[in-house]
């Protein structure tokens, strides 16, 4: 991919994507102190496409659908400072795209974090590493679980 020159910022990649998925994952947890657990999605990822920046029109003309799946295992750190629960999870995932062309069709992803929180809502702390064909990177998330 070349970069394009707009009113003077180089903008390397840029565009859109909108997913829609179905989520579904399941715990198994005997009387230790140990959880592990399974998760799958399954889903479509569509570019948006027909954005303008500065007279230039952005297309891609995507349409992938995708499956992730993962395995995890979790367990507690006690109580936090409001008396609720805190937690670890330390997991893998691979995650597959099909359909149009894309640079990256396929990564796998390895996973750690720490949640802790109120009754309702936790906080939540991730940091992954993840490798596929020709790139690798490293992300950090911040998420409410509820």
């Amino acid at each position: 991919m070349t970069q394009a020159d707009f009113s003077n910022k180089h903008l390397g990649v840029s565009g859109a994507m909108i997913l829609a998925a179905v989520l579904g994952s399941k715990s198994f947890k005997d009387k230790g102190p140990l959880a592990i657990g399974m998760g799958n999605m399954g889903g479509i990822a569509k570019s948006i496409d027909g954005i303008k920046i500065s007279g230039h029109t952005i297309e891609y003309k995507l349409t992938n659908p995708m499956v992730r799946n993962g395995l995890w295992i979790e367990g507690s750190l006690g109580s936090d400072t409001l008396g609720t629960g805190a937690g670890w999870r330390i997991g893998a995932s691979d995650v597959r795209f099909f359909g149009d062309d894309l640079y990256m069709e396929s990564y796998q992803e390895v996973t750690a974090a720490i949640a802790a929180g109120l009754p309702l809502l936790g906080l939540q702390v991730e940091l992954s590493y993840w490798v596929g064909r020709n790139t690798q990177g490293v992300n950090g998330r911040l998420g409410i679980r509820f």
